[in-house]
This record gives C-alpha cells, structure tokens and sequence, in this order.
C-alpha cells in the first residue's frame, strides 16, 4: 500500500486514522482512534510488494507471531484487518520514543548520542531479553533487534519490543531466500551476513548485544569511521566478521568490568562462544552490581560560612531547695545527734523547773 493511499481522519471498519509515526520497507505504520477515543498504532504493508509471494508470507507470518505471542514487553497485538488482501495489524499505541530516538535524539546523528544510565539500560535489557526468551521459547527468532525496534512508554519507562517482520519461526519452513539477508546492518550478527539459513536463537542474543553496547556507550560497536569511504553496508559487514569491537568500558568509565565482559560475549563472532539463548543472558546482567559514584565533596569556603546568629539570653529559674544525698551527712551524723540530744535536754530542764515552781 502506498503511503498516499492513506489520509487523516479516513475510515478503515472502526478505526480512523489520524497521523503517520513510521515508514520502512515492510509497510507503513499509522496512529488511529477506536470509537472509544483510545489510541492504536495500524501497521499496513507496503503494496509495491504486494505480489511478491515471499512478502506476502512473511507479512502473514508477523501478524500470526504478533497475535500468538503475549508477553508484558511485547507490542501487543489488538486485531488484524484484511486490506487489499494483505494483513493490516492493529496494536497498542505505546506512547514514547523508541530506544534510537532515546539515545541519539530526534534527529540520529551517529556517533553523537548520549549514554543511558547504567540502571535504566539494565532495566530495559532485563524487559527485552526476557521478551526474547519468551518468544524463543515459542519456536520464534527475532531476526532484526535493533535500538528503532524497541518502544519506550514515557510514563512507565517500561520497553516494548516491536516489529516481528521478518520473524523466523524454527518450526516451520523458511521462507528465506538462499542468498538473501535479513535484518538491519549494524545489528547483523556474522551468520546472517554469511549463511542467513543456518541462523538460530544465538543471532538475536549477538543483535541485542549491539543494542546494549549502543545503550550504555551512546555509540555503535561498528561504524564507518572518519575517512572510511568504501560503501558503508558492505564495511560494518566487514567488522562484523573480522574486526574487534572496543570495549565498552573504553567508551565509558562508569561501566563495570563484569558488565563488559557480558557485552563482549554476546558480540561474539562464533554463535557457539556466546550466551547460549537470553535467559542465560538476562542471568548474567542481573548479578551486575552498579555502584553509584559518590558525590564530590563540597570544599571548604569561608565565604560560605553562614552567619552566625546569637542564642537568646538564658531565662533565671527560681532556685528550689532540695535535701542533699544522704551521702553529704554520714561524716556529721554523730555530732548532730549529740546537739539534738542536748537540746532536747535542755528543753526538758525548763519544763521541770517551771512545774517546781
């Protein structure tokens, strides 16, 4: 379907569209309204493909792997409408950028993006791996995670994986062509650039390593470096399968060496010497432990000093008599026994006299 076939405010059974929010060569995909004024996001496919039989079984495959699989950071799929007799999936709008838009901004300019926080990347590789474990589980291979291919909601901060195009079930036949590559370049792990039939579950662990790598460095592993003129496709091609990617750490600072041994091993060029699937993955990144930096300390100024303010006088208490400790008499006790006894003598003596008289 080309785009111009689509309008504002149409009509399509109960949805009206309202605005375009992505393109790519798989279709087209639009923001509408339910009649309950909720939000949903329509993905159409492209029509100038439309009688391409390969094309149209991977768009029929994506709507089945969309609607069998139900995991909380999977893009659920709501409905699936028959257009021009091709599959128009209908999802939950996710409201937020996605991962790309995140790290570089709203306009991608390679190489210029910023970091995220170590503990909001970790928590966003935990929501993805585990929605890749899930799909793995259910005979699904992603074939094309990628940073544009994960959805952040705005308000939760929670990530959504996406786009299930050129999913590869492993329990049914292929439909990928001997010689054709699928997937996005710079999140190609090296089997899919040299044999894209043999690919398993250990493609999608390599390609998630390349998005983490891009979450906590701001950067992509391989890129086409300054003065690099050859044919950028066929150069990061080239580093997938022979060169060395720097480690993150040399990037960054503040990562961890554990959390770049994790990376490096998911980058792997040999499927056999990675992560044996993303629980495995999910389990290692868990027990990374992020110190966070202390605070520079505040020094010393004495123009900072704050000004000192006088305590009030102290208000005069009236004075109460109160017995000593018994402990101040015991030395004087005696003699004070003796005075009260010649007192009471004393007074014994007028008392006599005063009755004989």
């Amino acid at each position: 379907m080309s785009d111009e076939r689509l309008v504002p405010g149409q009509r399509i059974e109960i949805y009206t569209l309202e605005n375009r929010i992505d393109s790519g060569g798989m279709g087209v995909v639009w923001k509408a309204t339910k009649p309950d004024q909720s939000l949903v996001a329509i993905k159409f496919p492209n029509l100038q493909h439309a009688q391409d039989t390969r094309f149209q079984e991977l768009v029929r495959r994506e709507a089945a792997a969309q609607l069998n699989l139900r995991h909380p950071n999977i893009v659920p799929a709501e409905d699936v409408l028959e257009y021009n007799g091709l599959p128009a999936i209908v999802f939950t709008y996710i409201d937020g950028p996605n991962l790309e838009q995140e790290i570089y901004g709203a306009n991608k300019i390679l190489d210029q993006g910023k970091p995220l926080a170590l503990p909001r990347a970790l928590h966003i590789a935990a929501q993805v791996l585990d929605a890749l474990d899930y799909a793995h589980q259910n005979c699904y291979v992603h074939r094309d995670v990628k940073s544009s291919n994960i959805l952040l909601n705005r308000n939760t901060d929670d990530a959504f994986l996406t786009d299930f195009g050129i999913v590869l079930n492993v329990a049914v036949q292929r439909v990928t062509r001997a010689g054709t590559i699928s997937g996005s370049v710079p999140y190609m792990s090296p089997e899919q650039i040299t044999n894209p039939m043999s690919v398993n579950l250990r493609t999608d662990v390599y390609s998630f390593g390349v998005v983490l790598y891009e979450m906590i460095t701001g950067t992509l592993p391989f890129r086409v470096e300054a003065g690099e003129t050859t044919d950028p496709d066929f150069l990061i091609k080239e580093k997938h399968l022979k060169s060395e990617p720097v480690p993150p750490s040399q990037i960054n600072s503040a990562i961890p060496v554990e959390l770049d041994r994790i990376v490096m091993q998911a980058l792997e060029k040999t499927p056999d010497r990675r992560f044996l699937g993303c629980a495995q993955f999910l389990r290692s990144l868990s027990a990374v432990e992020i110190v966070e930096k202390p605070k520079p300390r505040v020094m010393w100024n004495a123009s900072l000093q704050p000004t000192p303010v006088p305590l009030p006088a102290p208000v005069p208490s009236r004075r109460r008599w109160r017995l000593p400790p018994l402990g101040q008499f015991s030395d004087r006790l005696p003699w004070l026994l003796f005075g009260a006894a010649g007192i009471l003598l004393f007074l014994l003596g007028i008392l006599y006299f005063l009755r004989k008289g």
